[in-house]
């Protein structure tokens, strides 16, 4: 029953118990009361709604407001044979950060990390960087660079992982994660993306 429904509900249900107690004055005792309280649920319930409307509301206003990042459009460089610091082919990697949102995304952390194997070499290379601290507003870019990856051979793979945390203006917090992996003859490619979304309320989002 919509909210309309029961505050006629509520009124009548006053009036006619009003009207018994004019016409019964053993009635209008008991009836009047019945009556306040009827108001007063009437009221309590009315208050809690409206409550309920507001925080849905603002709930919509800060999902509208988040600062959306979009961090899938890896940046891979190609560097050959006699480049600086290659001597042999491989990329030096980038991943632009971007925020599409409408507010600014507050003390982001980043992790990234990568590993590069191939089978004539006993070990993988590896490596890693971390950046904290920044601040990215809508529309801007931040460029990660993941590294210098060594490409030597037909059988050489590589994948990259970034996770990306930091917090918004309203109070709420945002994990992303994306993956990115590499083989011979078709290069990079997207690999699995998470988004963590936790708003002020504690709350999170599907």
């Amino acid at each position: 029953m919509s909210s309309r429904w029961w505050i006629v509900l509520m009124v009548s249900s006053g009036v006619v118990f009003g009207a018994i107690g004019l016409f019964s004055s053993k009635l209008a005792g008991p009836l009047n009361i019945a009556a306040t309280t009827a108001a007063f649920m009437a009221v309590l319930w009315y208050a809690i709604e409206t409550r309920r409307l507001v925080l849905g509301q603002e709930r919509t206003a800060e999902i509208s407001r988040h600062p959306w990042l979009e961090a899938t459009n890896l940046k891979p460089e190609v560097r050959h044979s006699g480049d600086w610091e290659f001597a042999h082919h491989g990329y030096h990697v980038w991943l632009p950060i971007t925020n599409v949102g409408n507010t600014p995304a507050i003390e982001l952390e980043v992790d990234s990390s990568f590993k590069v194997v191939d089978p004539v070499h006993p070990h993988p290379e590896e490596g890693s960087g971390k950046r904290v601290g920044q601040t990215l507003v809508p529309r801007d870019v931040l460029h990660l660079e993941i590294g210098k990856l060594l490409i030597e051979g037909p059988q050489t793979t590589g994948e990259i992982s970034v996770q990306i945390a930091y917090r918004t203006i309203d109070g709420g917090r945002a994990r992303l994660e994306v993956n990115f992996t590499y083989g011979a003859g078709r290069g990079w490619r997207n690999g699995p993306t998470r988004y963590e979304i936790r708003l002020s309320d504690g709350s999170r989002l599907p």
